[in-house]
């Protein structure tokens, strides 16, 4: 049982992921003391409320957060200055941003592909996988476990929500600029490389001299350290579109002997985490908000090729549930 006297740092708290870590925090009746919500400087003096009280929202400062128990890291870009005073303290620091996720000496958290080493020690930094990879990791694992994954490719169909409260706005306000215009003149977008509204752009993350983006190559490291194949062949074009939650993926695996539909039901039913859809059920995106599972639709399988659409909640299955579940596991 955790202890019931723990202090708490989320840095973002004010933003998409932060607001949902705090709503899991909530849920699961983890025991905060003391919370302590940092955000940039332009929320500092903001309040927001945590469990009927009212928590002032401040600056992240690398002395008053080594001596939390633990800090919860959502926004991107903040951590990395506060690691020095991080290492020195004696936080325990559970990461969903992707700063950590490529250092192979810090652990990552996806049950039940990964878990925490069993301590003593235990270890004080984590990194949990974000958005997206969660749910094609937990879908790709069963195979890769029976030694049949040879090459994996697709796309991915990502909602404003991955670029937090500002993606949300900016296109919430763009596609009623353009009802509004019903012209075809372009808002400016600040969020994205060009305006959401009405439109998909085939860009996450900056483009790269070989014309794959950032955001690509990050997924295909996390994913191939996930399965625990270094080699993997894996080609994901990763997509925004204008909806405003949930994520998609439709992914083609290559296999080293034929899989049909129903062995690999089989396989995802004794997966955790997987929802198998019906036949005529459809993963979607915003079918996906009211679950806490991966939902899998939209199998076909033919000789060693298996296709499938996977879709799930980015914000909480892809991070706040992660992030609350290492936060219980650290404090057992």
């Amino acid at each position: 049982m955790a202890s019931p006297s723990l202090r708490v740092a989320v840095l973002g708290a004010t933003g998409a992921v932060g607001a949902e870590i705090l709503q899991v925090l909530d849920e699961r009746r983890f025991p905060v003391a003391e919370l302590i919500a940092c955000a940039s400087a332009d929320s500092e003096g903001d309040e927001l409320e945590f469990r009927g009280s009212s928590v002032k929202i401040s600056r992240p400062r690398g002395e008053q957060l080594a001596v939390c128990d633990l800090v919860l890291s959502a926004a991107p870009g903040l951590l990395s200055g506060l690691l020095p005073a991080l290492r020195r303290g004696r936080a325990s620091v559970i990461d969903v941003t992707g700063s950590l996720e490529s250092d192979p000496e810090i652990p990552l958290w996806l049950p039940p592909l990964w878990t925490l080493p069993e301590g003593p020690p235990r270890p004080r930094f984590v990194a949990v996988p974000r958005g997206i990879a969660t749910g094609i990791a937990l879908a790709l694992a069963p195979f890769g476990a029976a030694g049949l994954l040879r090459r994996v490719t697709g796309v991915t169909l990502e909602s404003a929500s991955g670029a937090g409260i500002a993606g949300v706005g900016e296109l919430t306000d763009h596609t009623v600029q353009v009802l509004n215009r019903m012209s075809g003149e372009r808002s400016e977008s600040e969020v994205f490389p060009q305006s959401l509204a009405f439109d998909c752009l085939p860009q996450i993350g900056t483009l790269e001299p070989d014309g794959e983006t950032s955001e690509e190559l990050r997924l295909r490291a996390v994913l191939r350290r996930l399965l625990r194949a270094p080699d993997l062949s894996i080609e994901l074009t990763r997509v925004r579109i204008p909806t405003l939650g949930g994520s998609l993926a439709a992914v083609h695996a290559e296999l080293a002997r034929p899989v049909d539909a129903d062995e690999a039901a089989r396989l995802w039913k004794a997966q955790p985490g997987i929802g198998l859809l019906g036949d005529d059920e459809l993963p979607t995106p915003r079918g996906s908000l009211g679950h806490d599972d991966t939902a899998v639709g939209r199998v076909r399988a033919a000789g060693g090729r298996l296709a499938f659409v996977v879709a799930l909640n980015d914000l909480r299955l892809g991070a706040a549930l992660g992030v609350v579940g290492a936060a219980e596991a650290l404090t057992r």
